[in-house]
């Protein structure tokens, strides 16, 4: 039986995830014509990503400490789809990860997360912040 990821590890497998999302994102903006959208894209590595990690951990840390490292990855892509998809605003951030969905079969997204079903989830935060 594997030992329980400690914070650090968990805050390393959401970063690893987020960065996954922003690889995908350059990858599609580097492929349009709009090379500005490129230049504008979120920067990697940076210090407001660890902060979004440790905001979420901060409100929903009971929740993660029961997900495996793959489950986490998809939560830091799920986290970096959001964040972007409302721009930043943490009252939109917190409104759609409270509130139920129709992609989610009415759950929210916390449910979905305390169910293990991460991948749902990131499915959804793609459909809901497609672009």
């Amino acid at each position: 039986m594997s030992q329980p990821a400690s914070n650090e590890q968990r805050i390393k497998a959401v970063l690893q995830g987020m960065r996954r999302a922003e690889r995908d994102k350059a990858g599609r903006l580097s492929r349009s014509t709009d090379t500005l959208s490129l230049i504008d894209g979120a920067s990697y590595g940076s210090t407001e990503d660890a902060q979004r990690v440790l905001d979420w951990l901060g409100r929903d840390a009971d929740t993660l400490a029961t997900l495996r490292s793959e489950h986490l990855l998809d939560v830091g892509e799920t986290i970096c789809i959001v964040c972007n998809g409302c721009g930043g605003d943490r009252a939109a951030l917190s409104q759609w990860l409270n509130g139920s969905h129709a992609q989610l079969g009415g759950q929210t997204p916390r449910q979905l997360l305390r169910d293990g079903a991460s991948a749902r989830l990131l499915d959804a935060a793609r459909a809901c912040f497609a672009g």
